[in-house]
Formats: C-alpha cells, sequence, structure tokens
C-alpha cells in the first residue's frame, strides 16, 4: 500500500501480528524521529497503526516528510 497524499499530508496504514509489535514498532520509529527531529502523528488501534506526516511548522508537505515515509517503510515493511 502506498502512501495516501492530501493537501497537507501524507498518510498510510500499517497492520501487524499483534499490539506487542506494533508497539515494538513504534518506538523505533520514535527513537529514529527524536534523532532527526522530525515526527510523524501516530493513532494506534490494537494491531493497526495510522500515521499522517506533515511539517507543521510550514503548513505544507515537506521534502522531510517524502523522506520519512521512506524511513517508515523501510523500518515497517522489512
Amino acid at each position: 500500500m502506498s502512501w495516501k497524499k492530501n493537501d497537507e499530508n501524507l498518510e498510510k496504514q500499517f497492520v501487524f501480528k499483534n499490539q506487542t509489535e506494533l508497539a515494538e514498532a513504534v518506538l523505533v520509529l520514535a527513537r529514529h524521529s527524536d534523532e532527526i527531529g522530525h515526527h510523524a502523528d501516530l493513532q494506534i488501534h490494537y494491531n493497526r497503526l495510522d500515521v499522517s506526516i506533515t511539517t507543521h511548522d510550514a503548513g505544507e508537505l515537506t521534502e522531510k516528510d517524502y523522506t520519512l515515509a521512506k524511513v517508515i517503510d523501510g523500518l515497517f515493511e522489512s
């Protein structure tokens, strides 16, 4: 599944085997996001993770968002 582009964000849903696997993936993403200083908005639903990315201070999508989307794909789809 590819990222869905809206006016101001990229969105994608990921499904994991269980909530523990999801929580571990979120922790990996959080650590990476802290390192690069760019964070996605996350919604957790048992084993499903809804991810939304935008550059809030720019009020629009930037190259940082597309880069983070690629990183997230690499983390969650490998």
